[in-house]
């Protein structure tokens, strides 16, 4: 469904879909956080929100992180808020900290991004709609704004007028068009940093993660054993191989770890987590991006284990978990 503010975001009445918030987010009715919360925000896309082509992940490593920590007795209480959702970028990120989830004193934000980030655009896109506003003065603008009610109905009753006079046309899939990336690697790096400087000015502890991809596990190197649908998916563009794609998402997973060095924030690098368990089927053979089942129970144990040795949770009670 339309949104004023980030674009569009998931129809929480649609059938067919998991429990949802009001806003559409995969997680329990936002509110105020309680007295003796450690709240985590979870920031990602798809395989945030527990989305793949096989269909549906019945429980996201955001869920399975709540449920490791409630079983393992941690005090604080853990409570995580699935913030992910389908088709989300970088840009999204920053815009959803600055908007929606300006108000939720999260303790520590995980941020997952990097597929869409690097998706092709498509027709009637530009990189100029996944930027911040240039000025200075036009983003502290936006702030107050924000917090209106006013402006996002604003937003929304212009773009309903312009296309009543200019009705859309229908989107072409850029098949064959020359590669440009949805947000371009330097654009991607500063949207990184500006969740990193957003989250901080809320109070948290920014960790970023990188994103592994089916390539990583021995089953599927160099596309081996991957369905023909995947493959299909996957040649974009002028993009004519796997080799051509992974290329190009593992440069953005060395920007994520390079900007998590410039600022000085957690990495969790989930995609050598994967190199080290590539024996393991942790993605279906008709999905290099979205990891399975098991690779969310993964990806939910190696943030316990990582929260479990950080100095930002000193009140650390708890039964060791095994792997999942």
């Amino acid at each position: 469904m339309c949104d004023p503010i980030l674009h569009f975001r998931i129809n929480p009445w649609l059938p067919d879909t998991p429990p949802l918030n009001l806003q559409g987010f995969r997680t329990r009715p936002l509110r105020s956080r309680e007295p003796g919360v450690f709240r985590i925000l979870a920031l990602g896309d798809s395989c945030t929100f527990g989305a793949s082509t096989a269909g549906l992940i019945t429980e996201p490593y955001p869920q399975r992180l709540e449920q490791l920590a409630l079983e393992s007795d941690m005090h604080p209480r853990v409570e995580v808020i699935n913030a992910g959702m389908s088709g989300y970028t970088t840009w999204h990120g920053v815009m959803l900290l600055r908007a929606r989830l300006r108000w939720l004193q999260p303790d520590l934000i995980t941020v997952r991004y990097g597929w869409n980030d690097h998706w092709p655009l498509n027709e009637g896109q530009t990189p100029e709609m996944f930027e911040e506003r240039g000025s200075a003065f036009r983003t502290a603008e936006d702030l107050v704004l924000f917090k209106t009610a006013l402006y996002p109905f604003a937003i929304r009753l212009s773009m309903q007028v312009a296309a009543w006079k200019n009705p859309p046309a229908a989107v072409a899939w850029p098949f064959g068009r020359p590669y440009i990336p949805v947000v371009p690697l330097p654009l991607y790096r500063r949207h990184l940093a500006r969740i990193v400087e957003l989250g901080r000015a809320m109070g948290a502890e920014v960790w970023l993660l990188t994103s592994p991809h089916a390539l990583l596990l021995d089953r599927f190197r160099d596309g081996a054993n991957l369905a023909a649908s995947s493959r299909a998916a996957y040649q974009l563009n002028s993009l004519r191989s796997f080799a051509e794609v992974v290329a190009i998402h593992e440069s953005y997973n060395q920007a994520t770890r390079e900007v998590a060095a410039e600022e000085g924030a957690r990495l969790v690098d989930m995609e050598q987590v994967y190199r080290q368990h590539s024996r393991e089927e942790l993605f279906t053979n008709q999905d290099m991006a979205h990891p399975n089942q098991l690779g969310h129970f993964l990806e939910a144990q190696v943030l316990l284990d990582e929260l479990r040795s950080d100095a930002l949770f000193p009140g650390w009670r708890g039964r060791t978990t095994a792997h999942s």
